[in-house]
């Protein structure tokens, strides 16, 4: 799967954008609920300059419905200015065929309803998604990947 985000930042944050650009190796169901604890980096910029964000020890919380997902994550960063702030994410994102896993030729990806990000410390920021691309390397059915 690969996952390509970006997020604007609101005025007065010092994080004034985070841009996320991965390619997913988790499993991914139709209908599933799980939690996972991953090594994150998430491009912060303040401006012109770039601002690693690194959560070494970020939990996320995932569900699915009919490839429809929601998560919850949260970490501490690690290194550079934002050393040791929190930072959480959440995000709605919608099956781009609500019939896909049901469907033999399945679900190719999601799209981005609504996802946000909040670092609580030194780096204060809050962060709403602009736009995401989530598309799977094979449409995913309700009995797994697609043929």
């Amino acid at each position: 799967m690969t996952d390509v985000e970006d997020y604007k930042c609101e005025s007065g944050s010092y994080i004034t954008q985070i841009t996320y650009n991965d390619t997913i190796t988790k499993p991914f169901a139709c209908y599933a609920y799980a939690g996972f604890t991953n090594n994150v980096t998430f491009n912060g910029h303040k401006g012109d300059i770039s601002v690693p964000l690194w959560s070494p020890q970020h939990q996320g919380i995932y569900s699915t419905n009919d490839g429809n997902f929601e998560y919850m994550e949260c970490g501490v960063l690690s290194g550079g200015p934002c050393d040791g702030d929190a930072i959480w994410d959440t995000g709605l994102w919608m099956a781009t065929d609500q019939n896909g896993c049901g469907s033999s030729t399945g679900l190719k990806g999601l799209k981005g309803l609504y996802a946000s990000f909040e670092i609580v410390g030194k780096c204060a920021s809050k962060c709403t998604m602009v736009s995401v691309d989530f598309t799977f390397s094979k449409p995913l059915t309700n009995k797994g990947l697609a043929m």
